[in-house]
């Protein structure tokens, strides 16, 4: 599964994607100084530009999803639009890169450390929520304008390359990217070789992510989880158990949620009750899966068998997730709960995190970071081929 998972991610990489996307969900125009990095040697700005400052909605989830507003069923802690310093932290103001990661700080600019970004790279201006895909990240601004950057070698040119405004939600994946405009509309910007497909034009989400050539949107109207195929036409199962297989990806279970993070080919939810119900890939030999396919014998992880409890927020990484529990403790499950890390394994201590009281948590593949209400990071795992023991030191600042 996983060599099948490698061959068609370089199909997709080498196959010229473009930009999808219906421009009458979000105005698009040409990239503008106010989106280009601030200073320092720069990676390729792939969405830019300026625009109104329109009322923000949304709710959503953390890592490869981001919104901004008020979310379904609680209060949002984004700063007022035009106040030079936040006193809470935004509700997105975390995610996790290859080897390091990205942060809001008080005044609600973007700071980078580790690995291949830094602070110099980000676009300059107030941001309100953060998303990432490990290699791409993307922010949207006090004005609504999704402005995104990425190292050239790094999936750049898999973006729109044209600013997107009136942006409320944004779910990005290297395979596709959805975002929401103010009325919950969802367009989509990314989907190559293989076609698209989105749901019905009458739906309005407050909160989108993007899996593995799928998406699931939280409806504005009652907190319920729709998810659809980025596929106009999903091909037959193969012998060996492809990436387009069926896994349960699209079975959103029913009820109203709060939160919600996807990665590959499982989504994780928090319900508005506190518990946690995730689908998809990862169910392991869980006896309470709701339904049985054919390829879910080869996989043996369990990313999708949550703990039990009340939780808040909820990140999943490649083959683990975690969430941040009411009182604030941070708790994964899936790999890498084990106290070892060996390079080469997916053993290496990202599922492990360290006691205290958070507000958020990211995730990645082998590495995770959370941050407190006062907007101390702590990072845990390996980051990559030259992490050492894994625990990334983000800016002072957030020290």
């Amino acid at each position: 599964m996983v060599r099948s998972f490698l061959t068609l991610c370089a199909a997709v990489m080498s196959s010229g994607c473009g930009d999808t996307a219906n421009s009458n969900h979000a105005s698009q125009v040409p990239v503008a100084a106010s989106g280009s990095p601030a200073g320092g040697s720069a990676p390729i700005s792939v969405l830019g530009g300026t625009g109104g400052m329109p009322t923000l909605a949304g709710s959503g989830g953390v890592g490869g999803q981001a919104s901004v507003g008020t979310p379904v069923g609680g209060s949002a802690s984004v700063g007022g639009s035009g106040s030079p310093t936040s006193t809470k932290v935004e509700k997105y103001a975390l995610v996790v890169t290859e080897g390091g990661g990205c942060a809001l700080d008080s005044i609600g600019a973007i700071r980078c450390w580790g690995g291949k970004f830094t602070s110099g790279d980000a676009p300059s201006g107030r941001f309100l929520a953060l998303v990432s895909d490990g290699a791409v990240v993307c922010g949207i601004r006090e004005d609504a304008v999704l402005l995104c950057f990425a190292e050239p070698s790094d999936n750049s040119e898999l973006l729109p390359a044209a600013a997107i405004e009136g942006v409320s939600a944004v779910g990005v994946d290297y395979r596709q990217i959805y975002w929401l405009d103010e009325s919950g509309k969802i367009s989509l910007g990314l989907v190559g070789r293989f076609g698209s497909a989105l749901p019905a034009e009458s739906e309005r989400f407050s909160h989108v992510t993007a899996g593995y050539l799928f998406g699931c949107g939280l409806r504005r109207s009652d907190g319920s989880i729709l998810c659809w195929d980025a596929l106009p036409e999903r091909p037959p199962a193969s012998v060996d158990c492809s990436i387009t297989d069926e896994l349960g990806q699209r079975d959103a279970p029913s009820g109203a949620f709060s939160d919600m993070s996807t990665r590959d080919w499982t989504t994780c939810a928090v319900r508005n009750t506190g518990e946690l119900a995730c689908w998809g890939a990862g169910k392991g030999s869980n006896p309470n899966s709701l339904k049985t396919y054919p390829c879910d014998a080869k996989v043996t992880t369990t990313e999708a068998v949550p703990p039990p409890g009340k939780f808040r927020r909820v990140a999943m990484g490649w083959l683990y997730g975690c969430a941040v529990a009411e009182d604030g403790h941070v708790e994964c499950w899936g790999n890498g709960t084990a106290d070892t890390c060996v390079e080469g394994s997916v053993e290496c201590r990202q599922a492990r995190p360290p006691a205290g009281t958070f507000d958020q948590v990211a995730v990645r593949r082998f590495h995770s970071c959370a941050m407190t209400a006062a907007r101390k990071i702590t990072c845990w795992g390996y980051p990559g081929p030259a992490g050492g023991d894994g625990r990334t030191v983000p800016p002072r600042d957030f020290q």
